[in-house]
């Protein structure tokens, strides 16, 4: 799988989005508030805020989206060459989706 270009490059993409995001959060730690607004499926108020510390849910769900896809990617690599690219690349999507969705939420928040 790592002779693969589309499989190299679908992992750095996701590697770098998910350490981008950890960083985003890291360096934007002491402006955010108490409460975000991170749960955008809930009603409209206090039900959709939850703790800044639980912002850090986004980027670990990514990398574990990143890891379990890996691993079945490179199980499947050998007899379907496409179901491991289609994985590595909804890898790299979760992740994109993932860095808008913080952008999103700090750009709300912060100033």
């Amino acid at each position: 799988m790592l002779q693969n270009r589309f499989s190299i490059l679908a992992i750095l993409i996701s590697l770098v989005l998910v350490q981008l995001m950890f960083w985003l959060i890291f360096l934007n730690r002491a402006a955010l508030p108490h409460q975000v607004p991170l749960f955008y499926f809930e009603p409209w108020g206090l039900e959709q805020l939850g703790s800044a510390t639980q912002l850090w849910l986004i980027p670990a769900c990514c990398g574990g989206v990143f890891v379990l896809n890996t691993i079945l990617a490179w199980r499947f690599f050998h007899r379907e060459k496409l179901l491991a690219q289609i994985l590595m690349s909804g890898t790299a999507i979760t992740s994109l989706l993932g860095l808008i969705f913080l952008i999103r939420i700090l750009s709300l928040v912060t100033v």
